[in-house]
């Protein structure tokens, strides 16, 4: 260390020391308190051994000092902030160590250049305002705002920044050079060419060496179409989609190019952002000049429906497809099936059978295929919808006819041909059910490790459930039965609004199903359609989750004891959704542990799917289930309900393994990144609540479902 002390002009005396206040400083910006104060008192240690070294040169001697003060504040609040965050905040105010100014405008300073590497360009803009007040290094503050604001698109308020600091008169040549390259920047990137060009201009002229600005010159003093269509491949690949449409828009405006030429860069961006509204509406508005001009086929009036559809608008979208299937053409069996789909999508039963019945003569005259095997598909789901179970399986037989090698079809032939379940819950449940009810099975709607399930139809009533069984793997256990009836009698008193029901044990040629509720789709699914949920959304269902993760860990069984059920395994496929997400449901409560202690079987998670290694709790990875104290069950289910909150979201998940492995030590010692990074508008408190389920120390955790369902009360989103 002591080689590396030197009297530098920059302010700062002791570069290594610095760069680990930067880091205790990152881990301050997500609330990774331990992380902060165990390198602040290193720091401390190292500053007092720095000091001894330097005694003969008073000026080290003093930034020593400073930087003590300045750590032994940052300690102050650290404590202060860590209290607040765990609602322990003393009642008598904490006296505060007052830090010199240039210090504090430093640390000012290190906080803007953390949260500018991560992307929080906004937060970054008022540290770097707050150093420049306290005078700390005005003119590198001045560029690096206008940096800020030119990455948050608000290239006007950057350029104005940039110009501002170029005047100022105190300016060197080395700072009044890189003021003018990024304000260079700030006008190509806005798309102002010409500015752009007598900027770089300038700047080579008063630096002939600088390459970037000749370079730059020479590009920019080329013909405009080719700087416009380099600009526009550049902001694609920046995936910078709003400045790639407003460079296009420019170049349709000057004529720069022809439809023909800007058409796949705009393809480029749907096929990359397929929601973004701008490209949308500039190809509608383009497809629509072309049909009306008579200069498109059949397969542009094909692309334009598919488009409107993917804006949202239905009605014109449905007309388009119609125009289509008027004439014979080669993509009137697309069309038909794409709008069917499309009609699925939207749940209007009553017309997909209205629209493909109809088809249905000619599409028999049609050679088979992949396209007539998907009409029958579809036309076969529809009437399952509509609980005409015979149409569907005729249906589904001309599929099988197509391909009788089609996994699905063959599914959907062979569930439906075979024997009923029986009803069994009255005898084995105590249930007050019907034993002549059956049910028959309509479609495998999934399975994992664990379980298979079933769309199952009530017989008489029609009523449309769902079916568990075991997977044919522990099934053929002899305890298997005996299981099933434990696990039922454990749920059949769980009656939540949160919670799945069990309706019914059911029974076919020895195996047995728990029958439960229907549902629309699950979590995942949802998530799969939308990427992530609002803010607002996303606290529904959290609240929902909630509220079923209490009422089980508060459980009374059949017997009224108070009998605590645990999920061990919560993910979004275990969350179900049937109407408004304030009513999901948790199921498959109680399922991990049961089978351990019943069955034996303890999942291993070298041998677990990723996907469910993403949402397991770090002690799960060590710890069976039968030796976990029901404290540290209760924190597990947090940590995962953490996980699932996170990814509805932010559409993104902390860890991504990709070994086993991977997510052991990723659960165990990486800490995620905060929700804030991939959504700058989450509140900091409802960052600092999902960061909380996911520390590693259960102890640190929140402390049961109720605390933070509180919590989220008091949070504005």
């Amino acid at each position: 260390m002591q080689g590396n002390i030197s009297n530098n002009s920059s302010g700062n005396d002791f570069p290594e020391i610095q760069e680990k206040i930067d880091e205790a400083e990152l881990y301050l910006t997500q609330g990774l308190f331990d992380e902060a104060r165990q390198i602040y008192k290193k720091v401390l240690t190292e500053l007092g051994s720095l000091s001894e070294q330097g005694a003969a040169n008073p000026t080290l001697l003093q930034s020593s000092k400073s930087q003590r003060a300045f750590i032994q504040e940052q300690l102050a609040n650290i404590d202060r902030q860590e209290a607040e965050f765990f609602g322990n905040a003393p009642e008598a105010p904490v006296q505060e160590v007052v830090a010199p100014r240039e210090n504090e405008g430093s640390a000012a300073f290190n906080r803007g250049q953390a949260f500018l590497d991560i992307g929080m360009f906004t937060d970054a803009i008022q540290e770097f305002g707050r150093a420049a007040e306290l005078g700390f290094q005005p003119t590198e503050c001045s560029l690096q705002i206008g940096k800020a604001y030119i990455q948050l698109g608000q290239h006007g308020e950057g350029i104005r920044m940039l110009k501002a600091a170029y005047k100022r008169k105190d300016l060197s040549e080395t700072d009044r050079n890189l003021v003018l390259a990024q304000l260079a920047t700030g006008y190509e990137t806005a798309g102002d060419k010409e500015e752009a060009l007598q900027v770089y201009q300038k700047l080579a002229e008063r630096d002939p060496k600088h390459a970037t600005a000749a370079n730059k010159v020479k590009t920019l003093a080329k013909e405009g179409d080719r700087y416009y269509f380099n600009m526009v491949k550049l902001h694609l690949k920046n995936e910078q989609f709003s400045k790639a449409i407003k460079t296009l828009r420019q170049m349709e405006k000057e004529k720069q190019a022809v439809v023909a030429e800007i058409m796949p860069f705009y393809e480029q961006i749907l096929e990359k952002d397929p929601a973004n509204k701008e490209a949308i509406e500039q190809v509608t508005s383009i497809y629509q000049q072309m049909l009306d001009n008579g200069g498109a086929g059949i397969d542009t009036r094909l692309k334009f429906a598919r488009l409107l559809l993917r804006a949202g608008q239905f009605d014109r979208a449905a007309n388009e497809y119609l125009e289509v299937m008027l004439e014979d053409n080669p993509y009137k069996i697309t069309a038909l099936s794409e709008l069917g789909e499309a009609l699925f999508e939207r749940q209007d039963y009553d017309r997909i059978l209205e629209l493909l019945e109809d088809a249905v003569p000619w599409v028999d005259s049609l050679d088979p295929g992949p396209e007539t095997l998907n009409f029958y598909m579809l036309l076969g789901k529809a009437c399952e919808r509509k609980s005409l179970y015979d149409q569907a399986k005729s249906y589904f037989q001309r599929a099988a006819a197509i391909d009788p090698t089609h996994e699905d079809i063959r599914a959907k032939v062979s569930t439906q041909s075979q024997d009923p379940l029986v009803s069994r819950g009255k005898v084995l449940l105590r249930l007050k059910v019907d034993e002549k009810i059956q049910y028959q099975i309509q479609e495998k709607i999934g399975e994992d490790m664990i379980h298979q399930f079933f769309k199952v139809r009530e017989v008489p009533s029609g009523t449309l459930r769902v079916a568990k069984s075991l997977s044919p793997a522990l099934s053929g256990e002899i305890t298997a039965k005996d299981f099933m009836v434990k696990w039922g009698y454990e749920q059949v008193k769980m009656e939540n609004r949160n919670v799945t029901r069990i309706l019914d044990l059911a029974e076919r040629n020895g195996l047995f199903y728990l029958i439960t509720e229907d549902f629309d789709s699950t979590l995942d699914d949802l998530l799969k359609k939308k990427t992530n949920l609002s803010i607002k959304e996303a606290v529904r269902l959290a609240k929902a989750l909630l509220n079923g993760l209490a009422y089980a860990h508060s459980h009374r069984g059949t017997d009224d004891v108070l009998r605590k059920i645990f999920h061990l395994g919560l993910n979004p496929k275990r969350v179900l959704i049937k109407g408004e997400l304030t009513r999901a449901k948790i199921a498959d409560f109680g399922l991990i542990a049961r089978l351990a202690s019943d069955l034996g079987f303890t999942l291993d998670y070298k041998e677990m799917s990723n996907y469910e290694l993403i949402y397991m709790a770090p002690e799960l990875f060590s710890r069976a289930p039968t030796r976990m104290p029901e404290k540290l069950k209760q924190a597990a289910d947090l940590y995962s309900f953490g996980v699932v909150f996170y990814r509805a979201l932010t559409g993104k998940v902390p860890f991504e393994g990709p070994s086993p492995e991977d997510f052991k030590k990723q659960h165990n010692e990486q800490y995620p990144v905060p929700p804030r990074v991939h959504i700058a508008s989450i509140p900091a408190k409802l960052d600092e609540a999902i960061l909380k389920c996911l520390h590693k120390d259960p102890k640190k955790r929140w402390r049961t479902p109720t605390e933070l369902d509180l919590a989220l009360d008091k949070i504005q989103t």
